[in-house]
């Protein structure tokens, strides 16, 4: 336990707000400040925990076993990875995905370009042989009019 003697304190705080408390009427004399003490109490610190009896530790869980990934294109499809049943574990082949993808992309610009050499082919022949302009030969491609 701490002991504060507070009489200085209150001495000194009421200099501090000497400007907010009235003085004392003319006559009287102002109390004296009695010296006074107050006990601050501290909490009791926590006894330190006792130990429970020991836990039997359990078993770490084994760790998962890395499944390899490999790129056999030609052999049939292997389930390898116990975490993921339906994942085949020997197609990964990240090369040969990329160069089917830009083989895929390719030809799609192909017939794009294909089918565009024709549609203009196809106006022009429309615009020559009716006198329409290319927005009603376009308009009569797309109605299935097209001659």
């Amino acid at each position: 336990m701490a002991t504060l003697a507070l009489g200085a304190l209150a001495t000194g705080l009421a200099a501090a707000c000497s400007d907010q408390v009235p003085p004392a009427p003319a006559g009287v004399a102002a109390p004296a400040t009695p010296s006074t003490t107050v006990q601050a109490t501290t909490p009791n610190p926590t006894p330190p925990p006792t130990s429970a009896p020991a836990q039997p530790t359990s078993p770490k869980p084994r760790a998962k076993p890395k499944v390899a990934y490999s790129c056999e294109p030609d052999a049939p499809a292997k389930f390898g990875d116990p975490a993921h049943p339906n994942t085949i574990t020997n197609k990964s082949c990240p090369a040969l995905n990329a160069a089917k993808e830009k083989a895929a992309r390719d030809y799609q610009r192909k017939l794009d370009a294909e089918r565009s050499a024709v549609s203009d082919a196809a106006l022009q022949a429309c615009r020559e042989q009716t006198g329409q302009t290319t927005a009603q030969c376009q308009a009569q491609a797309r109605a299935g009019l097209a001659s």
